[in-house]
């Protein structure tokens, strides 16, 4: 019976762990719209930022993980972050034991920084350390593309049975963003064999934040008067908090793992109160305080002017981003929107808005915003892209399109084209009459709402004839005139 006690948190954590790191993933896999919003929303980042956007009910997810956390700890990073469950994983593949070091305070003061910065709109420091938005980042550039390739080999060998699956391709992946994973793995793996689970006490601004309020908890895992000091918990603590010879655990730093109680051979840890306080004197509590004072003082200079690239002024973002701010203030880049987009029209950036990377940009090269869909909006767990209708949506304009005449192919060479007319939803794009009998596709701005279908389907090279400026506001356009398709457009396509 002692055994299965010790052991209870430890199978308690893997197991839940395992289940949550399966759910998220399988939410960039499939969006089921709200489901995945609000499993997204309950990620820590994902709730402040969703709070400051007015979605007050998640205050109450904030309030119970950040109670949980004031009486028992760090529950959050052992059972609830999927980036801990993957770096659990790598720790498997570790050689060496782990030793007890002290807490470097500032690594502390970087990470509640980061915390700080995102508080006041600077979120691209979040899109590279918040945890939800590495795994998302994971699962879309390691693990999705991996799925892909072994789907479509088995569909391959089942088709020589006369067994017919779908084929599913590859999107576009961002290189700067795969490397910059592979490189976080290759990291987390190397430290694994020394550091243990270093990210998730130094680097991660949500284990920060937790690991003060887990300092203060109600209760604590200590170390009795049992003790023999024979060194096993010392050895497998991923946290490298606890110090055996002094007999003493840095519970600010404890990420629950359960190892320690699971291989102490005489129950000597165990779970007991404590109302021990985080800062040890007044001049501490007031030094770190006046750091991250100064620390905000810096943040309304550390705002960058975005810039577009090539021929488009500044490129398109997915409706419901409301502005550009907006969105570069809220986004995680967890790639949720990434991922689950129908036409795969949305990457994420990296040269198009100058510093601000790995935010969702419109590639209108690989498809375009279909008119009916509104998924994005709904699974995107900080409101960085609201929720909309489809009558809202239908009325977002995100772009407007430019007719390059002398690129037309109807202009140019006068021969019959109408492709990006066709394919208008709105009748922004139209057709009229030009010479010789032909029709010439125009565009009216009012009806343009900017989903790049025209710049999709225009077969126009070595450029196209016409494309999408991106708008930084989005603004809202007068309903279509389906009239327009019966009057001037097209009987049926033109090739």
């Amino acid at each position: 019976m002692m055994k299965i006690h010790r052991n209870f948190l430890k199978i308690t954590r893997v197991f839940l762990s395992l289940v949550f790191f399966i759910v998220y993933t399988f939410l960039f896999f499939v969006g089921y719209g709200k489901i995945t919003n609000l499993l997204g929303s309950i990620q820590v980042i994902p709730a402040i930022l969703s709070v400051r956007n007015g979605q007050l009910f998640l205050v109450f997810a904030l309030a119970v993980i950040i109670l949980l956390t004031l009486t028992t700890g760090r529950f959050y990073c052992a059972f609830l972050c999927p980036t801990g469950g993957l770096q659990e994983f790598l720790l498997l593949f570790r050689r060496k034991n782990f030793r007890y070091r002290k807490k470097n305070k500032y690594f502390l003061l970087f990470s509640i920084g980061i915390f700080i910065f995102s508080l006041f709109g600077f979120s691209i420091l979040l899109r590279f350390f918040d945890p939800f938005g590495i795994f998302g980042k994971f699962v879309v550039l390691i693990i999705k593309p991996v799925a892909i390739f072994i789907y479509n080999i088995v569909g391959w060998g089942l088709s020589g049975l006369k067994i017919y699956s779908g084929y599913y391709s590859l999107y576009g992946i961002s290189i700067f963003a795969l490397f910059y994973i592979a490189g976080f793995l290759i990291i987390c793996l190397i430290l694994a064999r020394s550091h243990g689970r270093l990210y998730c006490n130094y680097l991660c601004p949500i284990g920060t934040i937790l690991g003060i309020f887990s300092a203060v908890s109600l209760l604590k895992l200590k170390i009795s008067d049992s003790c023999i000091k024979c060194g096993r918990c010392e050895k497998v603590c991923p946290a490298l908090c606890i110090d055996y010879k002094n007999g003493e655990i840095d519970f600010s730093r404890c990420l629950l793992c359960g190892n320690c109680i699971s291989i102490c051979p005489y129950n000597s840890i165990k779970f007991e109160p404590s109302y021990k306080k985080f800062f040890t004197s007044r001049n501490e509590f007031f030094m770190l305080s006046g750091n991250f004072f100064s620390l905000s003082l810096f943040l309304p200079f550390l705002k960058r002017e975005s810039k577009g690239i090539a021929h488009k002024i500044f490129y398109p973002f997915p409706p419901g981003g409301i502005s550009f701010e907006h969105i570069a203030s809220n986004c995680v880049s967890c790639f949720l929107c990434v991922s689950n987009c129908p036409t795969r029209v949305i990457k994420p950036s990296f040269k198009e808005y100058g510093l601000d990377i790995l935010l969702p940009v419109m590639d209108y090269s690989r498809g375009y915003c279909s008119y009916d869909c509104i998924l994005c909006g709904e699974i995107c767990p900080t409101e960085a892209i609201k929720p909309l209708s489809l009558d809202e949506k239908h009325l977002v304009k995100m772009g407007e399109a430019k007719l390059i005449k002398s690129q037309c192919i109807v202009y140019k060479f006068e021969k019959s084209c109408g492709a990006c007319a066709e394919i208008c939803p709105t009748t922004a794009v139209h057709m009229i009459s030009y010479k010789n009998g032909l029709t010439a596709p125009e565009v009216s701005p009012e009806f343009c709402i900017g989903c790049g279908a025209c710049e999709y389907a225009c077969p126009a090279l070595p450029e196209k004839a016409i494309y999408v400026e991106g708008m930084k506001i989005h603004t809202r356009v007068k309903k279509p005139e389906r009239s327009i398709d019966k009057k001037e457009g097209l009987e049926e396509f033109p090739f």
